[in-house]
């Protein structure tokens, strides 16, 4: 919620079914190759204006992994953090080229569906502790009924379903 000059709370207003339509339409199409990363993150801010998102803190200790596959075993631990500017080239789920960036999970076990690992990789599991508290924003699952009916809100739902929870094609993920 916004505010005007005297103070109430104005709700805002949400991106309209068509221009949804239209949006949608173009960031599937763009050449992920090619496309500015400025305009996705502007795009993808018009499409969740006004949809309610559930913002959770991840507390100081908190114990999060990360995997990373390797052909032999790190001998310095920054190759298990997030990649070297250099080798982020495309796009991944949540970061442009250039722009490294760390995914990790509360659950060791989602690490390795999420790599999608082989039967010869060899996959490092890393451990990490939370230093500082921050936050993270989602759409969140149990949504209202209302919203649940709402043919734009699907439409940017199942946008979100396909394009950012499904693996990052191997063209687009170095």
């Amino acid at each position: 919620m916004v505010t005007d000059n005297n103070a109430r709370p104005k709700a805002i207003e949400r991106t309209a079914n068509q221009k949804v339509r239209e949006m949608v339409t173009a960031l599937n199409r763009a050449n992920l190759k090619t496309v500015d990363y400025a305009y996705l993150v502007d795009q993808i801010g018009q499409l969740i204006k006004g949809i309610p998102l559930q913002a959770a803190s991840v507390p100081r200790g908190t114990v999060l992994y990360r995997g990373v596959i390797h052909r032999k075993k790190p001998d310095n631990v920054a190759f298990l953090s997030y990649p070297p500017v250099q080798l982020v080239t495309n796009f991944q789920r949540c970061n442009g080229p250039g722009r490294p960036m760390f995914y990790c999970s509360v659950d060791s076990a989602a690490v390795y569906a999420e790599l999608d690992a082989q039967p010869e990789d060899r996959v490092y599991l890393s451990k990490w502790t939370v230093e500082q508290e921050f936050l993270f924003f989602r759409i969140p699952p149990d949504t209202s009924e209302q919203l649940k009916d709402d043919p734009v809100f699907s439409k940017i739902e199942t946008f979100f379903e396909t394009r950012f929870a499904q693996p990052i094609h191997e063209t687009f993920s170095e």
